[in-house]
Parts: structure tokens; sequence; C-alpha cells
């Protein structure tokens, strides 16, 4: 007899795409043509892990083999448990063991391995599906020759596009989409494709239209890893690119970095590069659409925060953080073209022999005659101005060619589309710190859109290689044709320059000039994403320094009193000198350590007043509550002086600035 789960069951393997390498090792051991007898399938949530135990669970039992299943979000068993469920009579059966979710049971491991597994029949296979790598103790004692690894990978895209059509997304834009959206999470895509034909397609907001959506992701992608005591951790973790102890400590004062980036680390769904930790795509879009929805002011003033500390830490000297700074720009149009990451899977090189032979592909956007010859002399002359952007495939993505005007090669200045617009940059910058894009093209299928992810990714490139750590001016080629494009230079306020329009192939590319303003592409990026926040930058170089000079009053030594913790902050008192950041805000305190110093008596009244202000302000950071019971004071008493302490201190601080 048919039952709903026999229904369920043929559902589930309609709808199963890919995987055929995992596929083909589970018959080679179902057949006995391969040694091994233990598989870890191991990778982040939503990769699929489940699913492809309950398809290797059908693949078995068409075999003939028997199956005993534990999962691990069903709580934990006993080794007694274990032994009773996985363990039993010898059978002419091969016996499958399925452990899944195994993550919240490796406690378990040395009694599997040791008592349980090695009384099950010959004839076994344990299939272990888990977020992290191996457990040590399957790769040694001979377990080793039994146990295969297995990392799953995001299925590809024409798998995907088969797992869309399945679930009924018929729209090419609404797929294109979602597979870029979903970066080959199996999960992703079906909840994904949900939620897609619940509104009748899948918005360019993404996750940020669908909060409950949003919600159901961080559910099913961090299961048991989360807690309401990191939740700022974790939102700044998913607002900025990447995340380091500094910036932790710096956004969350009363964190400690260090130890809040250790915790990240230990996140399955997080990953090292270099000094720092950021998360999977698929867990940082729904944490940071689920703060945008459920706590909205709270994710304002967080990105206020990231902000101003990569910014800061750009005008210390630091390097690499345009593309961080870039991150936090909201505006999908200015998204389009401005530093950032790639979808996943998408690798920039240098151009290749052949690379752009690839006539189909680059006719729609800059046709064959002309401009497809210049392009080949610019690029064999002068290759390091060029980079493309290819697929695991091998397939050309995009196409961008850039120069600094200052560190132009003689080969740009003989381009017919190029050598116009060195001469201009050279005459208008003297100092070199404009950079010349002559081409950048998104060859996909998401080109003229503001879904691109190409572009930021090629932009990326191109800035690091020209030499250029933050460029005051940007030349742009505009085509008249591409809307989005259009849109752009309208948005970030670039100066179309009709001279300098370059006419080729019966087409016209438009140069517009983007002056990023004297604290260059760091300080435009910035001012963005405070425009968006509705809030007023505070001022750059020059201003800066006016500022630091502005008046300081009562209040100024009290907000500096309360921002003791936060360097960038108390960096822009007007109480501050000194070139850099850590320097300015050193320089706040000497001034309020002083002035604490000086301002009280040595009676024993005065000294309690000195000590609430150390206690509060000038030691490690603590609670109101937890200074009074340091301090053996009641908390009425503790606020009363802590009011009068503040006024003096602050008066003394005027007194010796008159």
């Amino acid at each position: 007899m048919s039952t709903l789960a026999t229904r369920m069951d043929q559902e589930d393997e309609r709808r199963f795409v890919g995987r055929k390498q995992e596929l083909a090792l589970v018959d080679d051991v179902l057949a006995g043509r391969s040694p091994a007898h233990v598989l870890v399938v191991h990778g982040p949530g939503g990769i699929g892990k489940s699913t492809l135990l309950r398809q290797v669970r059908r693949q078995a039992e068409r075999a003939g083999w028997e199956t005993r299943e534990i999962d691990g979000r069903d709580g934990l068993p006993t080794t007694s448990e274990l032994e009773e469920r996985l363990g039993g009579d010898e059978t002419d059966q091969g016996r499958l063991v399925l452990l899944d979710t195994y993550e919240r049971m490796s406690s378990l491991g040395p009694q599997l391995r040791g008592r349980v597994l090695p009384g099950l029949p010959d004839r076994s296979l344990i299939v272990i599906a888990q977020r992290g790598s191996p457990d040590p103790g399957w790769l040694q004692g001979g377990w080793e020759r039994v146990t295969r690894a297995l990392a799953l990978a995001p299925v590809s895209d024409p798998e995907a596009q088969v797992l869309l059509e399945r679930d009924g997304v018929t729209d090419d834009k609404t797929r294109a989409r979602l597979m870029t959206w979903a970066g080959g999470s199996p999960l992703a895509l079906t909840l994904g494709a949900a939620a897609a034909r619940n509104r009748g397609a899948w918005g360019i907001g993404g996750l940020d239209d669908n909060v409950e959506l949003a919600d159901l992701l961080v559910q099913r992608l961090t299961e048991s890893e989360l807690d309401a005591s990191h939740l700022d951790v974790i939102t700044v973790a998913a607002l900025a690119r990447r995340t380091d102890a500094a910036m932790l400590a710096d956004v969350l004062p009363g964190v400690d970095g260090p130890q809040a980036e250790e915790w990240l680390r230990s996140r399955t769904f997080a990953e090292s590069r270099g000094g720092w930790v950021t998360l999977h795509d698929l867990v940082r879009d729904a944490v940071r659409a689920q703060a945008r929805g459920e706590r909205p002011e709270r994710e304002r003033e967080l990105r206020r925060r990231i902000t101003e500390h990569l910014y800061q830490r750009a005008a210390a000297g630091e390097s690499g953080l345009l593309a961080d700074l870039a991150e936090l720009v909201d505006n999908e149009v200015l998204r389009w073209a401005i530093p950032g990451e790639g979808p996943t899977g998408l690798r920039v090189d240098d151009v290749s022999p052949g690379d752009l032979d690839d006539v189909p592909m680059l006719v729609t956007h800059r046709g064959v005659g002309d401009w497809l010859a210049a392009t080949k002399t610019l690029v064999q002359e002068a290759p390091r101005c060029a980079v493309v952007a290819k697929d695991t495939a091998g397939r050309l993505c995009g196409l961008c060619i850039a120069v600094a005007a200052g560190d132009a090669p003689a080969a740009a200045e003989r381009d017919p589309i190029l050598g116009s617009w060195v001469t201009h940059a050279r005459a208008n910058a003297p100092d070199g710190n404009a950079l010349i894009w002559r081409d950048s093209l998104d060859l996909t299928p998401m080109h003229g859109t503001t879904d691109s992810r190409v572009l930021p990714l090629l932009n990326t490139v191109a800035i690091k290689r020209s030499g250029l750590s933050n460029p005051r001016w940007s030349y742009l080629p505009i085509d008249p044709g591409n809307l989005v494009a259009v849109e752009f230079a309208r948005n970030v306020g670039a100066r179309h320059v009709p001279e300098l329009d370059v006419a080729y192939d019966g087409k016209v590319q438009e140069c517009h000039i983007l002056d990023h303003g004297p604290g260059g592409m760091f300080a435009a990026y910035r001012a963005a994403v405070y425009e968006e926040l509705q809030l007023e930058p505070p001022p750059v170089g020059a201003d800066a320094d006016a500022g630091a000079s502005r008046e300081v009053t009562a209040d100024t030594v009290k907000e500096a009193l309360r921002t003791l913790d936060r360097p960038l902050e108390l960096s822009r008192s007007p109480l501050a000198h000194g070139q850099t950041v850590a320097e300015r805000a050193a320089s706040v305190r000497d001034v309020l350590v002083n002035a604490t110093e000086g301002a009280f008596g040595n009676a024993p009244a005065e000294r309690l007043l000195h000590d609430v202000i150390v206690e509060r302000y000038l030691g490690e950071p603590t609670t109101h509550e937890q200074t009074a019971e340091r301090l053996h004071v009641s908390r009425s008493t503790y606020f009363r002086h802590l009011g009068a302490a503040v006024d003096r201190v602050a008066a003394y601080t005027l007194q010796g600035r008159a």
C-alpha cells in the first residue's frame, strides 16, 4: 500500500540533483569494488548532506541492504543505545549505517570506533554527515585505510537550474538571480524557489525583502551554534566583509576582541582568511537581513561604527581595505561597479592567449572590428593592465582594462581609446592619482543589470594592480546604451566630457570623470554610507584638523569620558591632537588622567570622587552596578558622586585650557 511516507520519499528523489561522484563511490562500496567502509560527508549547513544521505539509503535499499539511522538532532544516545540500534544479529544483507548531524554526537566517536562499529558485519557501510572536517580519530589507528572524506561542493549551475525547474521556477531572470544568490546551496535554492513562487518573482532585494525567509535560513544554517550573548558579534561579522579582533573591540565597546574573534572562528559557518574571519555568504546574507528587519536601529549604528573603523584604519595607512569599506554601501546602483567580491567559483586571472578570440561573447559589448584589434594590441604590449574573470569551467565571464595616469605604459598612450584619456588625466591630475578604466565588462547574463557581481570583483583587482591605494579621480567608460551604467555615473556624480568620447565600430564610448574629493575613494564610500544612514559624515583631511580646534566645553569633556574605550570616536574629540588615530586617542586620555589627578584633594570625600572617576572610566570597562559594588557604596551614592566628579573633571580641564 502506498503511504504518505512513500509519496514524500518519491518526491524527495524526484528533486535530487547532482552528487554523481559521491554516489558512484557508494555504488562501488555496495558492489564490493572499494575497500572503503566509512564515508565522512562534510560541508556547511545547507549544502545537501542530509539530502545525500537519503539518496544513499535509497540506493542501498535497492541493492538489498538494510539501513540503521541515527540523527544527532534527536538527542545524544548512550553507548548501549548505539550498540542496540546499530548492531544486531549477523545477516546476509549488507548493513548501511547513517549518522546524520554527527557534530552533535562526535563525543561518541571513541565508543563508535572502539566498541560499536568493529562488531558490525563485514559488509557494512557507515556514512557520517557533519559540518566540520573528519575527526582525527577516523584518520588513524587503522581507520584511515577504510575511511574516505567527501567534502560536498556547491551544486553546479546546470544542476541548480534543473533543481529550480523541478521546483517550478521557469522565468530565466528569476532563475539567474536565485542561482547567483544561492551560490550552489541546495537549501537556499529550495527555499528561494518557494519564496519566488509565493511572491511571483525573486526580487533584487533578495532576503532584505523577506525577513521570514531570513529567519528560517539563520535557523537552518546555524542550528545550535548561535546564542543571544553573541548577537552583536555575529551581526558585525554579517555586516562587514570580514572581521578581526580589532574591529570587534572597537565597534563593540566592552567586548573582548580576541575572545570574540576566536568564538567566530570556531563556528562551522565561518572561515579564516589570513588574520581575518568571514561568514559563509548565505549565513552572512541571512543574519544581515534578519538584523535589518528585526533590529533596524542597531543595524544602522553598527554599520556606521564599522564604516568609521575601516576608514580610520585606512587613513592610518593600512592597505587593502577599499573593498571592505565599499561593501557597506547599500545602494544597488552604486554597488553595480564599486569594489567588492564576486560570486563563489569566480576567479580573476591574466589574459591568456585565445581569451579575446571568444567573439560571440564580446560582440554584444564592444563589437569585433576596431575595438577588438586595438584591445588585442594593447593586451599583447601591456598585459599587466588587463584582467579577466572566469568560472570554474574556464569560461570567460568578464574583462577589465585599466591604468593609472601617472604610470600608464607607452602602449596605453598609443591606444585609440586610452590615449586621449591618459593625456587629459596627466594635465588635470598632476599628482597622477587618477585611475583610467578603458573597459569593465560583465560577460554573463547579468550584464546590464544591477545584479552583476563580476564588475566589483574586476574593479577591485584593477585598483590593486594600478598601484593607487586611494584614487582621487576615476575616468569611467560609459556605454550610453547601458542604462545601468548611465544611472551609475549619474548617481556617483561623474561628469560627462564629450570631447573625450571615442567612436568605433559604429558605437560611442563616453568618458565620464568622477572626482572622489580630497579624501579619495575611501572618503567617498564613507560619505555614501553616511548619506544612506541620513547622517553627516565626520570631516576629512584639513577639515578634520580644523574640527580638532573647535571650542572645548564641559559637554566635550563629559563626552570624552564616556568614549574613552572607543579610540575612533575619542580621536575626533576637540581635545585631541596628533596624526594617527592612536596618537589622538592617547592625547585625550592623557588630558583626562591629568585632570582626574589634579581636580581632587586628599580628604576622604575627595578621594571617593577621584576613585569614582578612575573605577568608572579609567580602568577596565564595567557597568555602573559593578563599579558601585567595587567602591562599596550604594547605587544612589555612587550616581550622586559620579555626577559631581564628572563636573569637577570638566571644570578642571576647562580651567587648564583658559
